[in-house]
């Protein structure tokens, strides 16, 4: 009966993990972008800047 109960539990919990596990990685992927673009624009510019 209490196995019943926390197997229950569990089926209602995860697609709430899944789901906020989701967003977490979806927000982490977007700093990474982020980041990623800014230091290319830094490069760009730093490469530029040389070259003149």
């Amino acid at each position: 009966m209490c196995k019943i109960v926390v197997d229950h539990h569990v089926n209602q919990s995860w697609p709430n993990q899944i789901n906020i596990l989701g967003v977490a990685l979806k927000i982490v992927i977007a700093k990474i972008v982020v980041l990623i673009r800014a230091n290319f624009k830094n490069v760009l510019i730093t490469n530029v800047t040389a070259e003149n």
